[in-house]
C-alpha cells in the first residue's frame, strides 16, 4: 500500500522540479521550489483532502487514510536541511495532535514541546526499564456483605529527581504517542504479578487495571495478555479490566468481541466514568459489564445539589434492575441506599 500511495503523492506535483521522498515508516517529505506561503498552505490542505477522500485497496478490502502536516520554510525557519527536517517533524507531530488531516506551520514554541517531549518520552522509557512505576491499590468496600473484596489499581510515578508523581504527570503524554502501550502492559504485568502475592497472603481480592481504549483495541492485545497469565500462572477470576464509555461507543463489534474472549477466560470487565458519554443505559446490555462506576461528576455533592441527587439515584436504581453492581463513595452510601 506504501508504494501505491507514494505514487499517489507524485501525481499531486505539478511542478517537475518538485520531490517527494519516503522519510520514514510512514512519513514523507514534500519538497515544493519556488512557491509563497500562502499558496503552500493551499496546496497542502488539498493534498490533505485528496488523502482523505482517497480509498486504497488491501486484499479485496477499501482502506482510507487520514494525514497529518508539518511545514517549514526556507529559508525563513533555517538555512540547514538536517535542521528544516527536524522542525517538520515537530509540526507534524502537532498536527497529529490536532486530531490529523490538519496542517501546522513551524514556530519555536512547538520545537519546545517537541523537544520536551522527546526528553519525556526518554525517561518514560527508562523509568519503564528500571521499574520506576509503582502500583498503588485503593480499597473498594462493598455495601452489602460489609467487606473490602476489590481494589483498583493506580500506577504513580516514582521518579529519581521529581518524587512521587501522579498520572496527570506523564498519562496525558503518554496518550498522544505509542508509550501509553507500553505502560498499559506494564501496569497489568505488576497487577497480575501483585495478585499472586495477595492470594499467598490468604486474601480474595479481585484487583482492577484500567486499561485505555488504544491499547485495548491493539490486534495484540488479547494475545498478549493471555501470554501474561500464563506466564503469572494467575486466576483470571482475581483481575477486572476498566473500559471508560467512550472505549465502548468507538468500535462496538470490536469491543464486544474482545470483551467476550476474555469473559470465556473468566474475566470481568467494569464501565469506568459512566455518564460522560453518550450512550444509553439500556444500550449497556450489549457490552458484558458486570458493575458500572458513576462518573464523579455526578455524586460529588449529592447532599447538597437535588438535581445531582435525582440523577444518580434514578441512574442507580435502572442499573441495579438490568443487575449491574454500582460503586459510589462510602460517605454517601446512606443517602443512595435502595
Amino acid at each position: 500500500m506504501l508504494k501505491e500511495f507514494a505514487d499517489f503523492l507524485r501525481l499531486q506535483l505539478a511542478d517537475p522540479k518538485d520531490i517527494v521522498s519516503r522519510f520514514g515508516s510512514d512519513e514523507f517529505i514534500f519538497l515544493k521550489r519556488s512557491i509563497i506561503e500562502q499558496n503552500i498552505v493551499k496546496f497542502t490542505r488539498n493534498t490533505i483532502e485528496k488523502i482523505r477522500q482517497k480509498s486504497f485497496k488491501i486484499d479485496g478490502q477499501e482502506i482510507f487514510l487520514k494525514a497529518s502536516a508539518g511545514i517549514v520554510l526556507y529559508p525563513k525557519d533555517s538555512d540547514n536541511i538536517n535542521t528544516l527536517v527536524n522542525y517538520a517533524q515537530a509540526s507534524c507531530r502537532k498536527a497529529k495532535q490536532l486530531g490529523k488531516n490538519q496542517c501546522v506551520f513551524f514556530n519555536n514554541s512547538i520545537y519546545e514541546e517537541f523537544i520536551n517531549g522527546f526528553m519525556l518520552t526518554n525517561k518514560i522509557i527508562h523509568g519503564i526499564e528500571f521499574e520506576e512505576f509503582e502500583l498503588y491499590f485503593q480499597p473498594i468496600y462493598n455495601t452489602h456483605s460489609k467487606a473490602i473484596t476489590h481494589a483498583e489499581a493506580l500506577i504513580r510515578w516514582n521518579h529519581l529527581e521529581k518524587g512521587l508523581l501522579s498520572p496527570f504527570y506523564f498519562i496525558p503524554f503518554a496518550e498522544s504517542s505509542d508509550l501509553i502501550e507500553k505502560l498499559d502492559f506494564y501496569v497489568l504485568e505488576k497487577a497480575l504479578e501483585s495478585i499472586n502475592e495477595i492470594i499467598k497472603e490468604g486474601l480474595k481480592i479481585i484487583i482492577s487495571v484500567n486499561i485505555t481504549g488504544r491499547t485495548f483495541l491493539t490486534d495484540n492485545f488479547l494475545d498478549t495478555f493471555i501470554v501474561l497469565i500464563d506466564k503469572y500462572k494467575t486466576d483470571p477470576g482475581f483481575i477486572k479490566i476498566e473500559l471508560t464509555e467512550s472505549i465502548a461507543l468507538s468500535d462496538e463489534n470490536k469491543t464486544i468481541q474482545k470483551m467476550q474472549a476474555l469473559r470465556n477466560l473468566g474475566i470481568n470487565f467494569s464501565m469506568d466514568d459512566f455518564g460522560t458519554g453518550y450512550s444509553s443505559i439500556l444500550s449497556l446490555k450489549k457490552f458484558p459489564f458486570s458493575n458500572i462506576k458513576l462518573d464523579q461528576n455526578y455524586i460529588m455533592d449529592l447532599q447538597n445539589n437535588q438535581e445531582s441527587a435525582i440523577i444518580s439515584s434514578h441512574m442507580l436504581s435502572m442499573l441495579n434492575e438490568l443487575n449491574f453492581e454500582t460503586r459510589r463513595h462510602r460517605k454517601r452510601v446512606s443517602f443512595l441506599s435502595f
